[in-house]
């Protein structure tokens, strides 16, 4: 598989779908569908009380019409970033895509209150839709509660792809696993509202990102653990010796994940 941008991050993510290994031979597995709003809050609206007034209206109008029963959704909180990003985002993601195609068909039938309902503090909203891949998957429930995740862009070298980036990501697992390093991480690709074709370069010029690097950490705790790794333990050198001709990835962001709403059935 080379780039993936023709179907596309996360808990996050997370319950998206590993990498299938069977001795040398590695192949993707399938994927999973993940979405994101990002938006700015208005001005003179109060970000945390409007947000959970309608995390309420919306939980209840879920219930009402028997939606969203397999999702799970985190409202991001900025903790570690650059400004350019919104401040206000929700994350959700479906074990399948029959459950993703059956609550976007609700919220596009029946959901036109909460829209009205969300725009009286929300503005210039952004809805991107991802498919996910797990590098490592998550042990144990702590996806479930509040958490750390870390998000970073990332892009393709010339001439390099999805299987130059499933042999790498195989191996850092066998990397990651030497050092007892239980972290899940996830790679999402671009299905729709991602990156688009830039108006000022050449047909190949994108917004500059082919997927998304997500690490996820019971708390800041772990966080700082793994970067005390990355500096003082040789994860740092071992990650570019493994990806180092692979790809490119900017600076990360760190955010409080605010578990929401998760599966109730």
């Amino acid at each position: 598989m080379n780039r993936k941008n023709f179907i596309t991050i996360i808990p996050i993510l997370f319950l998206l779908s590993s990498i299938v290994q069977a001795e040398d031979h590695v192949e993707w597995g399938v994927a999973t569908p993940a979405e994101v709003y990002a938006c700015d809050v208005r001005e003179g609206s109060s970000a945390e009380k409007d947000t959970m007034n309608f995390v309420e209206d919306w939980k209840e109008w879920a219930a009402e019409n028997g939606a969203f029963t397999k999702y799970t959704a985190q409202l991001m909180r900025p903790i570690s970033h650059n400004g350019t990003y919104p401040a206000w985002q929700w994350l959700g993601y479906w074990p399948d895509y029959e459950a993703s195609g059956a609550d976007a068909q609700a919220r596009l039938e029946k959901g036109g209150q909460l829209v009205k309902t969300a725009s009286k503090f929300l503005d210039n909203c952004q809805h991107s839709t991802f498919g996910g891949w797990f590098v490592r998957e998550p042990k144990g429930d702590w996806v479930m509660r509040d958490h750390v995740t870390l998000f970073a862009n990332c892009k393709f070298l010339d001439n390099k792809g999805g299987d130059d980036l499933l042999k790498a990501n195989a191996k850092f697992n066998g990397y990651l696993d030497s050092i007892g390093d239980d972290n899940p991480i996830v790679q999402w690709w671009p299905t729709a509202g991602g990156p688009v074709y830039s108006d000022a370069g050449n047909d190949h010029d994108t917004t500059g990102w082919d997927f998304k690097w997500i690490a996820g950490f019971p708390s800041l705790v772990e966080y700082h653990e793994m970067v005390n790794t990355m500096w003082n333990g040789g994860m740092y050198s071992e990650f570019w010796s493994i990806y180092g001709d692979v790809m490119t990835c900017d600076s990360a962001r760190i955010y409080e994940a605010k578990i929401i709403h998760t599966p109730t059935e």
